[in-house]
């Protein structure tokens, strides 16, 4: 048997080592983790800015962000709708946490659906950072519905029927306040 000088030695020169390695495995894993960079991507904090709608998704949970919201409603047979997806997606990544984009198929989400006055897909419909429905100026070359209360005419929504491409719907976030070339809201 060691005596026990050799055996703590010998423990010291296995465990030096591997403290050695830990701490360089932490520095890498610092330097190369985006969210220790400040670049946190939101998708990452919440599902609200997934794309894709999942169960139990609220719309007014999306407005606490206080950021632009397009609702895109569609279905897994409609053509347009599957054409708009790419459009969508690509919208999505290179505006994340800019704005949110959501796409909600009319057929896995028939109550949220019902909520809103969709008579065709896809049927866009846009709100404002604040949670409140954007209203199109005049200049938009892009025909909208605009909906009011009967009640007290007051806004209630806007929507857009059929396909939209990239440069539509970035007119429209420029409209609603978002600096389309920085990206970042006005």
């Amino acid at each position: 048997m060691e005596p026990k000088e050799n055996q703590n030695f010998r423990i010291k020169e296995i465990l030096v080592p591997l403290l050695i390695l830990a701490a360089v495995l932490c520095v890498w894993f610092v330097k190369n983790n985006p969210q220790s960079q400040g670049s946190v991507s939101p998708a990452a904090l919440t599902p609200d800015f997934e794309l894709y709608a999942k169960e139990g998704f609220e719309v007014d949970g999306l407005f606490q962000h206080n950021l632009p919201v397009i609702l895109d409603f569609g279905a897994s047979w409609c053509g347009p709708c599957q054409l708009m997806k790419p459009v969508l997606e690509k919208m999505n990544e290179d505006l994340q946490g800019k704005v949110i984009i959501k796409y909600v198929d009319v057929d896995e989400f028939p109550a949220l659906s019902a909520e809103y006055p969709i008579t065709v897909v896809p049927t866009q419909f846009f709100f404002l950072a604040d949670g409140t429905p954007y209203y199109p100026s005049a200049d938009i070359p892009i025909n909208f519905q605009v909906y009011n209360l009967a009640s007290t005419g007051e806004h209630a929504l806007t929507s857009h029927e059929g396909y939209l491409d990239e440069d539509g719907l970035l007119l429209i976030l420029e409209e609603m306040g978002l600096d389309v070339q920085g990206g970042v809201a006005k």
